[in-house]
């Protein structure tokens, strides 16, 4: 996993600016077999994944996911939506953020790939994005 997040050449979704509430669940097997749960907001959406950001990881957290690829689910509060939309992903990248900058609180951001989606979180998911798109007023690739 890599701090570096210069890999927008090979994202092929274009993702939109939105601040969604939610629950994240990382899964951690080799740890504690226990799921850690926290609260996040997402910063940015597409087809293809996500940004989040959780005051709730800290530095440790951060360096455990460092070790390895790890496996999540997210419970999202999305716009347009009646209930939450719930999804499989990949934290793909991350990075620490120690409370010195302007959010002045110490944060993990993540970057997220979706995964195993069924037919109807798709469904949902290209709602979403096709009423942020018509917002913002540029097309969806």
């Amino acid at each position: 996993m890599s701090q570096d997040r210069n890999n927008t050449d090979r994202r092929k979704a274009k993702r939109l600016p939105i601040s969604a509430e939610g629950m994240l669940t990382i899964l951690v097997p080799e740890e504690t077999f226990t799921p850690q749960v926290v609260r996040c907001v997402a910063t940015d959406i597409s087809m293809s994944g996500m940004r989040l950001k959780s005051y709730q990881l800290g530095k440790n957290d951060y360096l455990q996911m460092l070790k390895g690829l790890r496996h999540a689910k997210v419970a999202l509060d999305l716009p347009y939506l009646d209930a939450p939309l719930q999804v499989r992903a990949m934290i793909v990248w991350v990075e620490y953020h120690d409370g010195t900058g302007k959010d002045r609180q110490e944060h993990c951001v993540l970057g997220l790939s979706f995964t195993h989606r069924d037919d109807s979180v798709l469904q949902r998911l290209e709602y979403v994005i096709d009423r942020l798109t018509a917002e913002s007023g540029s097309a969806r690739p």
